[in-house]
């Protein structure tokens, strides 16, 4: 990380590695060839780099990204804020007004669809307005941003502590989450750092 901020750069991806099936460093993890670290390493490095990079100013946005003023990932934010995108080529997802599809994997086969005029799409649906909230709370929790409960709101039509009202209160007993309050009311809820260390589990609950 030492080496990183002191580089001409304004953004900051600190992601766990993640050992992919059918990849070389993968066939090392099976063979005993190379050790994964521990958890508790892991959440050691990641709680270091909460600290550490924010001081260098690279402030944290995200839960594994950090970037100077005004040079936060635009794409990263839509996706986070669950706005529409168009995805183009094999296997990559589009979310375009409630519907998400997914094109095929096979970069032959995506090649030869486009060629002949048709749809290179392999899965599709289409989310309720209830699922699109949900995931809207789900996606949004990731940032350091609030979820404001009144743009929420604005945004999905649904009460957001009456949406989630089955996890809010397990979140909170388990130090995951914390509300900001305005004239003694909560206004928003948005992550502690412990949270972060466990964004995945908070993400699945709200879902």
């Amino acid at each position: 990380m030492q080496k990183a901020v002191s580089l001409p750069i304004n953004h900051i991806s600190a992601y766990a590695l993640t050992y992919e099936k059918n990849t070389p460093i993968f066939r090392k993890l099976e063979n005993k060839e190379i050790l994964p670290i521990s958890d508790k390493l892991s959440s050691e490095m990641y709680k270091y780099s909460l600290d550490y990079l924010p001081r260098k100013k690279f402030f944290h946005y995200e839960v594994s990204n950090f970037a100077k003023k005004r040079f936060e990932c635009k794409h990263n934010l839509n996706y986070w804020h669950n706005n529409s995108n168009v995805g183009l080529g094999p296997s990559v997802f589009s979310y375009i007004g409630g519907v998400r599809v997914r094109n095929i994997s096979q970069l032959k086969n995506y090649v030869i669809r486009i060629k002949s005029g048709k749809s290179p799409v392999a899965f599709r649906e289409k989310l309720s307005f209830l699922g699109r909230s949900k995931e809207t709370a789900a996606l949004k929790i990731r940032t350091k941003e609030c979820i404001y409960f009144n743009l929420f709101k604005e945004r999905t039509g649904f009460d957001f502590i009456y949406l989630e009202k089955n996890v809010l209160s397990d979140l909170q007993k388990q130090e995951f989450i914390r509300y900001l309050n305005y004239k003694g009311k909560p206004v928003s809820i948005y992550l502690t750092k412990k949270g972060f260390l466990f964004c995945d589990s908070v993400c699945s609950e709200l879902l």
